[in-house]
């Protein structure tokens, strides 16, 4: 697998080039993770089997079952906050994943 260093790009350029193949032009977005969202970054990355489907192939959210059982196996300081920050991203990524279905 090719990674986004400038060796790899350099190798993944001269494959393209070898087999005659134009690669599309890559536009680099670089985000901050600020440190006090690390968890429920961490939390949401985790969970991300634990969507709820709708019968119209729509997601409607996370299983909270599932999701609490994994904070808790994780034993995340300050429970509260990170379920919150994590409702925020969760609210975000619907939206994004039930545009894609249309």
């Amino acid at each position: 697998m090719f990674s986004n260093n400038k060796d790899n790009k350099d190798e993944l350029e001269a494959a393209a080039k070898a087999f005659g193949v134009l690669l599309p032009e890559t536009k680099e977005e670089q985000f901050y993770l600020w440190p006090e969202h690390l968890n429920a970054f961490d939390l949401f990355i985790r969970c991300q089997t634990q969507w709820r489907i709708s019968g119209l192939g729509q997601v409607t959210g996370f299983c909270y079952d599932s999701v609490l059982a994994i904070a808790h196996l994780y034993e995340y300081d300050d429970l509260k906050s990170v379920i919150e920050d994590l409702q925020v991203m969760e609210i975000k990524a619907i939206e994004i994943l039930n545009k894609e279905k249309k």
